[in-house]
């Protein structure tokens, strides 16, 4: 493919298809608002403007605001990471596609807000959902203080939340029943947690390296979930680096605790895990140095490693 430079920005040009990609800013230094056009031209041609390519804007810090004209279709992963100064973006209508950390360490961003038009996304209050709205995609970085999750949301996307510094509580209503992958990882304010009692699963370093988290309540849900595509677990790392969880409720529902889940919850003290659990990962509490006692179901079997490292671990119960 052919490229273009025009207005501070690289284009990639498909001749075949008179569609044009914003591959790169040519200058990282660039400062203030940026517009990309609907369309280019080149060599007596008109291109139209139809991809953000992934890490097109990476690392742009002093990029303030950007116009995604209607025509585009994809914003890639990682597009706009870091990009520190920007406050808001616009999805236009065409968006079909928001990649991976589209938006992530944009540590200004206050508002994501989508076009009424776009047929597969929508925002609520500037935080970015699917159209129909079970799926919360994207929690801007510079939100902070306390979210309610709206009723109706299933799904907690991956890397939702992740990163945002000045978050200090979430409510999850009793729809959810899923948290992804990173979804609250590395929120160094996030203090308390609380979700339904019927949570199916949460995935993988979920809340990874949350070092305020203090308190993960469950409260008791009358939804009943018949989707056995889920699985029923806490995943890998999901809760490790926790160092200041001090009460933690695992969901009635969970059956699997993953390798190294809490591993580095240094002030935990004491945990009971339901008696639908029946099988726990690799190194799940290694290095809960403060744990003194554990309830675990009668059949779930320890080995060795499971509680390495808990120096003050005196009482394992049996429920």
């Amino acid at each position: 493919m052919e490229e273009v430079e025009l207005d501070n920005i690289l284009y990639y040009i498909d001749e075949d298809n008179r569609s044009a990609t914003v591959y790169r800013i040519s200058n990282h230094d660039y400062e203030g608002k940026l517009e990309i056009p609907q369309c280019i031209w080149d060599d007596g041609h008109m291109y139209e403007v139809r991809e953000i390519a992934d890490f097109a804007f990476d690392g742009c810090e002093g990029l303030e605001s950007i116009d995604i004209p209607d025509g585009v279709f994809r914003i890639g992963d990682s597009s706009f990471c870091g990009c520190s100064q920007l406050k808001e973006i616009d999805i236009p209508p065409s968006v079909r596609e928001i990649g991976k950390r589209a938006f992530e360490d944009c540590g200004s961003l206050r508002s994501i807000n989508v076009d009424r038009n776009n047929k597969m996304f929508c925002d609520i209050d500037g935080v970015l959902f699917n159209k129909t709205q079970d799926v919360l995609i994207d929690f801007p970085y510079a939100r902070g203080g306390d979210y309610d999750v709206p009723d109706g949301v299933v799904k907690i996307g991956d890397n939702a939340f992740a990163g945002c510094e000045d978050l200090v509580e979430v409510y999850l209503p009793e729809s959810v029943l899923e948290i992804g992958d990173h979804a609250f990882s590395h929120n160094v304010r996030l203090r308390r947690v609380k979700m339904p009692d019927t949570l199916l699963y949460i995935q993988d370093n979920a809340f990874d390296d949350c070092q305020e988290l203090r308190s993960v309540e469950t409260y008791r849900s009358n939804q009943h979930s018949d989707d056995d595509t889920l699985s029923k677990e806490i995943g890998a790392s999901a809760f490790r680096f926790c160092t200041s969880l001090e009460d933690i409720d695992i969901p009635n529902s969970i059956e699997y605790i993953g390798d190294f889940a809490f591993f580095g919850c240094t002030d935990l003290k004491e945990i009971a895990l339901p008696s639908t659990v029946t099988e726990i990962g690799e190194c799940a509490f290694n290095n809960c140095s403060r744990l003194k006692t554990a309830v675990i179901p009668q059949a779930v079997e320890i080995d060795l490693l499971t509680f390495s490292g808990c120096t003050k671990l005196k009482n394992i119960k049996r429920n």
